[in-house]
């Protein structure tokens, strides 16, 4: 039978990726709050999970076809994790403080690996992942956590699966390339979420995430005496997607009056402006924004490792996949993220108004 059971985590099996921060120290950077998970409470949490696989797997429904992960079936299980985190109450604490921040990064929930020959190699063979009981794991480690602070707004299939495949090897835009990802927004073209979660079951040193915030970037304009062209990013724009243009009413990079980007640098924004001026202005200041995002600190830099959680606000950063100094690209099937791309507002009211 496909469905084995599953037994205890034996933690000895984790691989310990090297880690590359170079963001400030712990809760010190005004963008960045970052938890670390007390051991026990992640051992608890993924062996409570394991049994209560083994008891569903055991229904005639689920063997047939292991579904996705629901935000219905996370909720569920929600009363436990309540009662778990009441066994640690500095940690629950410190995950209430961390409720506005406009990136989160929980590190130390641990699960188990999939092994490489589960990951897939080409970009739409994804199935594999998804019928494995180490992914059902994940995602439901990753998804009661990211329910304390954010409704999802699909209710049947949360996570996707990020991976480098063959297909995409050489490629900058696409989440599929084994190399460099460049700085972009999650649904930059079309409507973006609210908030993107990345939940690393396989990590590799070769490849850094990196967030850069509006802020940062307006604070760059600003010190390199560039605030006219701050303006020009509110100018509408309009997206050419490869030849096939799709174009979006009032779409602006910068809205200063809520801290918002809209952008990826390999994108192509249009101004719409047919005063020769202002059009001028808009490319300088696209330009600008582009040696912006290659001259300043990211608020934060790491090389995902396993039981990394990273919520960002995806209205307010903007982030990139880089490959480390001195490392390789990654080979296919040697990384795996879970992807969660949410558009509902945070739990406690936290504004989440884009202009489009």
């Amino acid at each position: 039978m496909f469905f084995k059971q599953l037994r205890k985590i034996n933690y000895s099996r984790f691989s310990h990726l090297a880690r590359n921060i170079s963001s400030c120290p712990p809760n010190s950077s005004p963008y960045v709050r970052r938890i670390d998970t007390p051991p026990q409470f992640s051992k608890e949490l993924v062996n409570i999970i394991v049994d209560k696989i083994n008891n569903q797997l055991s229904s005639i429904s689920l063997i047939k076809k292991f579904k996705p992960t629901s935000s219905l079936h996370i909720e569920s299980h929600q009363e436990f994790f309540e009662g778990l985190l009441n066994k640690y109450p500095e940690f629950k604490e410190q995950i209430n403080q961390a409720s506005n921040s406009s990136v989160i990064l929980i590190s130390g929930l641990k699960v188990p690996e999939l092994p490489e020959s589960m990951v897939p190699k080409l970009k739409y063979d994804f199935k594999k992942i998804y019928n494995c009981q180490q992914t059902k794991i994940a995602e439901l480690v990753a998804g009661l956590m990211i329910n304390r602070f954010v409704n999802f707004s699909d209710k049947y299939k949360i996570f996707d699966a990020i991976y480098p495949t063959i297909d995409d090897v050489d490629r900058n835009d696409s989440f599929a390339s084994s190399k460099e990802l460049l700085w972009h927004n999650d649904g930059w073209a079309h409507d973006p979420e609210g908030q993107v979660a990345l939940f690393c079951v396989n990590g590799n040193k070769s490849a850094i995430t990196e967030i850069i915030s509006s802020k940062q970037i307006v604070d760059y304009f600003k010190s390199n005496d560039k605030e006219h062209l701050l303006k020009a990013l509110q100018y509408d724009f309009k997206i050419d997607l490869g030849g096939e243009e799709y174009i979006l009413p009032r779409v602006k990079i910068l809205d200063l009056d809520n801290d918002m980007i809209r952008y990826a640098k390999y994108g192509r924004f249009i101004p719409t402006s047919v005063d020769k001026k202002d059009f001028n202005q808009s490319l300088e200041a696209i330009s600008e924004l582009n040696k912006c995002l290659e001259n300043i600190e990211p608020s934060l830099s790491l090389s995902l490792q396993n039981g990394d959680l990273l919520l960002i606000d995806n209205t307010k950063n903007l982030h990139r996949r880089k490959t480390a100094d001195g490392q390789l690209a990654m080979k296919p099937a040697t990384r795996l993220l879970l992807r969660a791309r949410i558009e509902d507002e945070r739990k406690n009211n936290y504004p989440k108004e884009l202009q489009r």
